[in-house]
């Protein structure tokens, strides 16, 4: 059967099937050896906390004094590394603490249970295990700012007040897209909201998250991705000279298997998350919201000069629907205020690391005052009930 193929037939047909193996190999092969120069060149700075056989790393500056101990939790799939520009920006002021959720940044792979609910406990025990003692002082940033009121509502006494930085609105996927079409303006709302009908079919009202595919770790495992990336590869990067590390990290294997662990199960814990809201009539609280459309500042102007209407419009109405939804998670309280980054898309704390870094400061000092008030109160009890 073979004798009757041409040889040079033969031999492209071996070629062929050789590659589909060499390539894979070869770039698993480039991916293992950058992934050791990477983490060779880039030691952890911080502290790696053993967690029952697995070490989640934690970043602390600044000493160990009065008030708060500010605790920074990232958004999906982001690494703690984008606090440090807010970190450098409250000049060690507060002692503050970055931690990468497992399998980010230099922490060890984490259990696929990567929600809102065990995402609080796992970020818990690290502080705990850390030794970093409360009251702590919770910033989160997208859907961090929720996993961090879970955290909240299991240690309400643990927790000094709260800066949530852009924050995910705790409803379901339908609620939010039925919410952001009440706000398109003009004639492409019956294309918009068809669309979006699509999505709900798809994805359910309710979605245990984005979803997301194995492609990404495969690609990432044979050293495409790496192949791929440009200098300039993810933007979240908090510092420019925090680039190299910042992509070297990205580009690990185990950095595209926690990014899909968290988009399969990112959105379970919103019930929990919207019920740890009434927290913040008792505590004081900030939330800064992005004052431009996009994730980040330059998307706006993209936006605006090359979008399509459709687009564009959704833009504006989801735009419209954060800043409504986030002031709608503050209660009408006198130590609860809401804030508009107006330079920023949704990564306020790269473009705008020092509005955090304020709202941190102001809080602090009103969790503070707090605590001196409940002391002398405490104190003057304490003293009454002596004389009796």
């Amino acid at each position: 059967m073979f004798a009757s193929i041409p040889r040079w037939l033969r031999l492209v047909v071996y070629v062929q099937v050789a590659l589909i193996f060499a390539i894979p190999m070869g770039g698993w092969i480039l991916q293992s050896a950058g992934e050791a120069a990477d983490m060779r060149a880039y030691p952890p700075p911080g502290k790696l906390v053993d967690l029952g056989g697995r070490r989640i790393h934690i970043y602390c500056e600044g000493e160990r004094g009065a008030g708060p101990l500010v605790v920074f939790n990232a958004d999906i799939s982001d690494q703690g590394l984008v606090w440090r520009g807010v970190q450098k920006a409250l000049g060690g002021r507060l002692r503050s603490c970055a931690i990468d959720r497992a399998g980010l940044g230099w922490s060890d792979p984490g259990p696929e249970d990567r929600s809102i609910t065990a995402s609080a406990r796992e970020l818990h025990r690290v502080l705990v295990a850390s030794g970093e003692a409360p009251p702590y002082l919770a910033v989160g940033h997208g859907l961090g700012a929720l996993q961090l009121l879970v955290m909240a509502r299991e240690h309400p006494a643990e927790i000094g007040g709260f800066v949530l930085v852009d924050p995910l609105p705790p409803d379901c996927l339908k609620q939010r897209l039925d919410k952001i079409t009440t706000k398109v303006v003009g004639d492409t709302k019956p294309a918009i909201r068809a669309k979006l009908d699509e999505i709900l079919a798809e994805r359910g009202p309710c979605p245990d998250g984005d979803g997301g595919t194995p492609l990404l770790s495969w690609l990432a495992r044979i050293g495409m991705i790496r192949a791929l990336a440009g200098s300039n590869f993810d933007a979240t990067a908090p510092l420019p000279e925090l680039l190299p590390m910042h992509r070297a990290l990205k580009l690990r294997t185990q950095a595209a298997d926690a990014i899909l662990a968290e988009s399969r199960t990112a959105y379970v814990g919103l019930a929990e998350a919207r019920e740890a809201l009434a927290l913040l009539k008792s505590k004081p609280s900030v939330i800064l919201s992005r004052g431009r459309m996009g994730n980040y500042f330059k998307d706006q102007d993209f936006l605006e000069q090359q979008a399509e209407p459709s687009t564009l419009a959704f833009e504006r109405a989801q735009l419209l629907y954060l800043h409504e939804s986030q002031k709608a998670m503050l209660p009408a309280a006198q130590e609860a205020s809401f804030r508009i980054a107006t330079e920023s898309g949704h990564y306020i704390p790269i473009t705008q690391p020092q509005e955090i870094a304020d709202a941190i400061t102001d809080v602090a000092a009103t969790s503070r005052t707090r605590t001196s008030i409940a002391t002398a109160q405490s104190e003057t009890a304490g003293s009454a009930a002596g004389r009796e």
